[in-house]
């Protein structure tokens, strides 16, 4: 709903995307991603050793680098044929629509709406090697390199080498640049955390317990003041410079979402932080609408609906990303002048059919597994 709301009226999706309010799902995205190959990964490494988890690790690469290739070509071939798509979704071929795919298949330039993708590639190449050494006990100089790619980010060399490089080879006579639109030196540091995080619960060394002492519910409040200044901040930003002047260059500057500024990391993880309270802590809760409320967003993260999507969570995202160009060509142009109401409705139905390709792969699936099972005779 929140990529729909770039081509689409819609106050809903903004509001649940990084232009205004909560945080920015993509890092959700990449965070979780770390921990739960750290979890499963890590757990293959300590069962069946380090050839058994490159083995597996090589396979789920592989796989990821066929539908990212698959998309490009799809992409590249069908948006110069769409009509009514807006500039940011078209900018990226710029004007040779074919060598920009051939660069995006190499991972080193972005087509809107999959480029995170070949983010979460690239990070899960490091994967094997940042495993084992962790797994020997290196966990300091894993936080040590992690953090110093972090800090070269900071700096905007990384962009500025990239931007150099264009030049040097002609990119630029074709308005294509090298480069992500997600700086991968920043926002490594997400994924290796979550990564770390998930080899510790892989070797059973996690206690929550913490979470229900008194100590756990003092740190609510310095991390909902986090909250409040990060959401104040995204309203100067959204005002634009006009408004604010210096502040709106602080905040945005502060709040830099390409490099994942400290600012932002430190508000993602009182996030994170306040989300785990009441996870854990919420439902024992002594006020009677924390505990429902935590009760009731257990629930709905446990519902068949949301589990089913998050296991065919690849064939889900390759959908969204098409169905944002498909919305923009197709059905926002008949969305101007409307009715909110009608922009919502039509936004929410759009965001329903993302079951659809889940239910296709879990149709697909079966079949494999029916197929694997028949008998073959000679």
């Amino acid at each position: 709903m929140g990529h729909l709301s770039f081509v689409a009226p819609s106050m809903i999706g903004r509001n649940l995307h990084h232009t205004s309010g909560f945080i920015d799902a993509a890092q959700g995205f990449v965070a979780f991603s770390g921990l739960i190959i750290g979890l499963v990964y890590g757990k293959r490494l300590l069962s069946r050793g380090e050839a058994e988890m490159r083995r597996a690790m090589t396979g789920r690469v592989l796989m990821l680098l066929r539908w990212s290739i698959a998309l490009c070509v799809a992409f590249v071939i069908t948006i110069p044929l769409l009509p009514n798509l807006p500039a940011f979704l078209t900018s990226p071929l710029g004007e040779a629509p074919i060598l920009a795919g051939v660069l995006a298949i190499a991972q080193l330039t972005p087509i809107w709406g999959i480029d995170i993708l070949a983010l979460y590639i690239v990070f899960m190449l490091l994967t094997p090697a940042v495993l084992i050494a962790l797994h020997k006990g290196r966990w300091r100089a894993v936080a040590l390199c992690s953090f110093g790619f972090w800090v070269l980010a900071q700096t905007g060399l990384s962009t500025v080498w990239m931007q150099m490089a264009s030049t040097f080879i002609g990119l630029d006579e074709f308005s294509l640049q090298l480069g992500a639109y997600l700086n991968r030196l920043g926002w490594q540091v997400l994924y290796f955390g979550g990564l770390a995080v998930g080899f510790y619960m892989a070797q059973d060394r996690l206690d929550v317990s913490f979470m229900r002492t008194r100590a756990a519910l003092h740190l609510l409040w310095p991390s909902l003041a986090l909250i409040g200044v990060f959401y104040v901040s995204k309203i100067i930003i959204s005002q634009g410079p006009s408004e604010w002047g210096d502040l709106f260059e602080i905040a945005a500057l502060s709040f830099d979402r390409l490099d994942m500024s400290a600012s932002r990391i430190l508000v993602f993880m009182a996030y994170l932080y306040v989300g785990a309270w009441v996870l854990i802590a919420g439902p024992q809760s002594r006020f009677p609408a924390i505990a429902a409320s935590a009760r009731g967003l257990l629930q709905v993260l446990n519902s068949p609906a949301l589990v089913f999507l998050g296991q065919h969570a690849l064939q889900v995202f390759a959908w969204q990303a098409a169905l944002v160009y498909l919305f923009a060509a197709f059905i926002s142009p008949h969305l101007i002048g409307e009715y909110l109401l009608f922009s919502e409705g039509a936004v929410v139905l759009a965001t329903l059919t993302i079951f659809i390709p889940a239910a296709l792969n879990s149709r697909f699936q079966a079949l494999r597994k029916r197929q694997k099972f028949v008998p073959q005779f000679q």
